[in-house]
C-alpha cells in the first residue's frame, strides 16, 4: 500500500507503509556506469533515509482532506517530530471544513488507531497527546455528526476499548453492555437537544437504521411512544433506510406487545389509508406475532403479508406453528421461502411436508425466490432417505431436477450416495433413458416420440443426463457387503446392452458403462482387484468395444498427478509394473481382460520414458 500525491504537486510523492517514506519523480533516471562502487545500506542509512522523506512531505503542506486522510493512514511510519507538523495542519484545517469533512476524517483517525492498537504501533513513536489534539480538532459540532460512526455497523471499535479486549480486562458481555450504553447516550442526547423529529431523521441518516431502532425500542417503553415512531416510518416517503427501521421496529415489538402497538396506530387513524397498512403489513416480523396481526387487519392484509413476508423460524419454534407457516407459504407459492425457512433444521419437518416443498419447487413457483443451496438439499434428502413411506424411486425423481447442483461434472462433496446413481444401479431402462437425452442416433435419425420437443427443453434433459452420468459410481449387482452378485450384474449389464443396442446408442454405453468400471477399479485394492462376476463379463468375445471403453477408463480414472521438477516416470513405472503383475494373473483366466491390463501397463511405460526425458533436460538446464 502506497501513499501518493499528484494533485496540485510539482513531483509526485508516494509512501510505502512497510519501509518509510520514498521520493519518485516524473523523469525517467538516466543510467550511467558508477566510478565507485556503492556501498550496501546500512539499517541506521535507511532510517534516516526515512526519517529525511518523512520531512520532505511534510513539506508539501497545506493538505486538502483526502491527502490527510493518506497520511493518517500511514502515520506511525513518519517521524515524532513530523506527526506533531501534521497534527498543527489539521489543526489549521480543520476550523475551515465542514462537520462531514471533519467527522469523516475523524472515523478514519479511529478506524487507524483501532488497527494500530491490534498491531502495537502506535504510541511507540507517536505522542498520545498529539493523537488526543487530533480527536479535539476533528471533533464535530453537531450532534448528528459527532455520533453518526457508532451506527455505521453493528461491530464498532474504539482504541481503547480494543486495549481493554486485548489485556482481558472486559469480556465480550461488558463490551457489548458498553457498546449499547454508548449508542444510548447518543440517542438520548440527540433527542433531548433535537427533538424526536430529527432524531428519527438522525436514524434515517446513519448507516445502520436498525440499530437506532434497537436503541428507540426497549421493553420498558410504553405502546404509544413505540407507536409514534412506527408512524413516523410510515408516513415518511418510502425508501430502504425507512424500510430498515420500520422493519427493526416491528419485529422488537413482536417480543414485546405488536398488537397494542397497531391497536394504537388504528385508534390514531394511521392505518385509515390503505397504503399505509400495506406497507405496515409488508413489514410485520416473519413469527407468530406478525401473522396473528395480519389476520386481525383481514383477509386482504394476510394476503399480502404470506405474499411478502420473510418467515423466520427457529429450532425451538412449537411444531405446530412451524407447519402452520411452511403451509401458508405453500399456499401462497411461495416454495422456496419455505425451504429457506426451515432449511438449517430439515428434521423438524416431516418427509411428507420436505416432499411437497421439493415438488413445488419443481414445478417453478416462486421462480425469484432464494433457490436451495447444495449442502441444505443434500441434508433435506438425508432426511428423505430414511423415511419409510418414501420410495427410492420418488426421491429420485426429485433429486433429478438439482442434479447440477448437487453432483455438477460429477463431483460430489458429501458422502450420501444419490437416489439417482442407486436407481440407475438398479434399472437399465432409466441408464439407457439418460443415454438418449445426452446423445443423438449413431444413424442422426429422431427417437420416436421427440419430434416436437422444444430445443431448450433437449438441451435441459441433456444437462441433466450428463451431470448424473459423469457422477455415477453405484456398480449394479453390489451388494451391502461389498460383494457382487452375479446374476443381478449379469442382469442388468445385458438389458442395458441390449437397450442401447435397439436405440443406437451401444458405444456410448460402452463408454460409460466402462468407465464406471474403471473406476470401481480404481477404488479395489491391488490383491482383490475385480470381483469374478466383471472379468468374466469383460472376457467375453462380443464385448470388444466395452474393453477398449474400460481400458480408456482404466486411464483416465487415474487422475491429476504431482511430482518434483526431476522424479522422472518413477510414478508411471510402479503403476505399469501393477498392471503387469495383474495380466499375468489373469492370462490363463480372462486372456482378453489380460491383453487390456498389457496395454494399459505398455502406456504407462510410454508415460515413464517421456517424464524421465522431460526431467533429464530440466536437470541438464538447470542453472
Amino acid at each position: 500500500m502506497e501513499l501518493s500525491f499528484s494533485r496540485s504537486r510539482d513531483h509526485n510523492w508516494k509512501i510505502p507503509a512497510s519501509n518509510g517514506p520514498i521520493y519518485r519523480g516524473h523523469v525517467r533516471p538516466q543510467w550511467r556506469s558508477l566510478e565507485h562502487e556503492v556501498p550496501v545500506p546500512t539499517n541506521f542509512d535507511v532510517r534516516d533515509a526515512a526519517i529525511e522523506a518523512s520531512r520532505l512531505i511534510l513539506d508539501l503542506a497545506p493538505f486538502n482532506k483526502l491527502e490527510f486522510g493518506k497520511l493518517l493512514e500511514v502515520s506511525p511510519r513518519l517521524h515524532p517530530d513530523d506527526f506533531n507538523r501534521l497534527v498543527d495542519q489539521i489543526e489549521c484545517w480543520a476550523p475551515d471544513a465542514n462537520d462531514e469533512e471533519r467527522a469523516d476524517l475523524l472515523r478514519d483517525l479511529r478506524r487507524h488507531e483501532v488497527l494500530h492498537a491490534y498491531q502495537n504501533t502506535l504510541g511507540e513513536d507517536c505522542d498520545a497527546s498529539a493523537v488526543r489534539r487530533l480527536e479535539i480538532a476533528l471533533e464535530p459540532t453537531t450532534l448528528t455528526a459527532r455520533h453518526s460512526w457508532l451506527f455505521d455497523r453493528p461491530h464498532i471499535e474504539w482504541r481503547s476499548l480494543v486495549e481493554d479486549e486485548e489485556v482481558g480486562r472486559i469480556s465480550w458481555q461488558q463490551r457489548d453492555a458498553l457498546v449499547r450504553s454508548k449508542r444510548a447516550e447518543a440517542i438520548a442526547e440527540i433527542r433531548e437537544q433535537m427533538g424526536d423529529e430529527l432524531a428519527f431523521e438522525f436514524a434515517l441518516g446513519v448507516k445502520c437504521p436498525d440499530l437506532v431502532a434497537q436503541v428507540l425500542v426497549t421493553p420498558d417503553v410504553p405502546n404509544s411512544e413505540v407507536a409514534d415512531w412506527v408512524a413516523r416510518a410510515l408516513l415518511h416517503r418510502s425508501g430502504e433506510a425507512a424500510a430498515t427501521f420500520l422493519r427493526q421496529m416491528l419485529w422488537i415489538s413482536g417480543f414485546n406487545d405488536l398488537k397494542g402497538v397497531v391497536e394504537k396506530l388504528n385508534q390514531k387513524g394511521i392505518l385509515d389509508a390503505a397504503v399505509v397498512a400495506r406497507r405496515l403489513v409488508e413489514n410485520l416480523p416473519g413469527n407468530r406475532s406478525g401473522w396473528e396481526v395480519a389476520e386481525e387487519l383481514g383477509a386482504e392484509a394476510e394476503s399480502t403479508y404470506w405474499r411478502t413476508v420473510s418467515i423466520r423460524l427457529w429450532d425451538d419454534t412449537p411444531t405446530n406453528e412451524v407447519e402452520f407457516a411452511i403451509a401458508k407459504l405453500l399456499d401462497a407459492q411461495r416454495a422456496r421461502s419455505a425451504f429457506a425457512a426451515m432449511s438449517f433444521w430439515p428434521d423438524r419437518l416431516s418427509p411428507d411436508w420436505w416432499e411437497r416443498i421439493l415438488q413445488s419447487v419443481v414445478n417453478g413457483e416462486e421462480a425469484d425466490g432464494p433457490f436451495p443451496d447444495a449442502y441444505h438439499l443434500d441434508e433435506v434428502f438425508k432426511r428423505l432417505d430414511g423415511a419409510e413411506n418414501i420410495s427410492n424411486h420418488r426421491i429420485a425423481s426429485l433429486e433429478l431436477p438439482f442434479i447440477p447442483l448437487l453432483c455438477r461434472h460429477g463431483h460430489r462433496h458429501h458422502e450420501r450416495a444419490l437416489a439417482v446413481h442407486r436407481e440407475l444401479a438398479r434399472d437399465p431402462s432409466l441408464f439407457v433413458q439418460f443415454l438418449c437425452w445426452q446423445y443423438r442416433r449413431r444413424d442422426g435419425k429422431e427417437d420416436p416420440g421427440q419430434q416436437g420437443v422444444p430445443l431448450d427443453r433437449q438441451k435441459f434433459l441433456a444437462e441433466l443426463a450428463h451431470h448424473t452420468l459423469e457422477g455415477w459410481n453405484e456398480v449394479p449387482g453390489l451388494g451391502e457387503d461389498g460383494e457382487i452378485v452375479e446374476t443381478a450384474f449379469n442382469a442388468w449389464a445385458d438389458e442395458a446392452m441390449r437397450q442401447a443396442s435397439e436405440a443406437d446408442r451401444r458405444e456410448v454405453a460402452e463408454t460409460h458403462f466402462g468407465a464406471l468400471l474403471a473406476r470401481f477399479a480404481r477404488r479395489r485394492p491391488w490383491n482383490n482387484w475385480l470381483p469374478m462376476p466383471i472379468l468374466d463379463f469383460l472376457d467375453r468375445s462380443e464385448n470388444s468395444g466395452l474393453r477398449d471403453k474400460f481400458d480408456l477408463g482404466v486411464r483416465n480414472s487415474r487422475g491429476v498427478t504431482t511430482r518434483g521438477p526431476y522424479d522422472g516416470g518413477e510414478q508411471e513405472r510402479k503403476l505399469a509394473q501393477r498392471y503387469r503383475s495383474l495380466a499375468n494373473r489373469y492370462g490363463n483366466s480372462h486372456p482378453r481382460v489380460s491383453s487390456v491390463l498389457t496395454s494399459v501397463a505398455e502406456s504407462y511405460e510410454w508415460d515413464a520414458r517421456r517424464q524421465d526425458e522431460r526431467a533429464a533436460v530440466g536437470e541438464r538446464w538447470h542453472p
